[in-house]
């Protein structure tokens, strides 16, 4: 990601640290992932919020909620 400000990588990999977080203690269960010819895509729901469903895409320190 050369293109961002080292405060903005740390932002996107302090968000992908939660989403692995909320996966890792059940908080987030993921339905379904796949390989779309660059990275990992993921649909999930929040278990313990607001029964929220996203889309994820991107992997380990650059994975993001693309949409809810």
């Amino acid at each position: 990601m050369p293109w961002c400000t080292r405060s903005e990588i740390r932002e996107v990999s302090n968000e992908a640290q939660k989403i692995h977080d909320d996966i890792s203690n059940g908080h987030l269960l993921i339905h379904a992932h796949a390989h779309d010819g660059h990275t990992t895509v993921a649909v999930g729901t929040y278990l313990y919020r607001d029964g929220k469903s996203v889309y994820l895409h991107g992997e380990d320190h650059l994975r993001q909620v693309a949409d809810t």
